[in-house]
């Protein structure tokens, strides 16, 4: 590793964490990957939010106008 987690690119982070946490690499990649935003200036944004960011956790947004 070079000197630290943080100092991998994203590709080598999830490669890392795949390698080393799951079973089955190839569906816990394709998972993680799955969420990763089209518009790469966008997704640069996400993965500016925290550190070691590998994916993105989407959440419903929901609208409840009768209270």
């Amino acid at each position: 590793m070079k000197n630290g987690f943080s100092k991998l690119t994203k590709e080598e982070k999830i490669n890392w964490l795949v390698d080393k946490v799951f079973i089955n690499n190839i569906e816990a990649k394709k998972l993680l990957e799955q969420y990763h935003l089209s518009n790469s200036d966008l997704q640069k944004i996400h993965d500016d939010f925290s550190e070691n960011t590998l994916s993105n956790f989407l959440l419903p947004l929901g609208v409840a106008p009768n209270f």
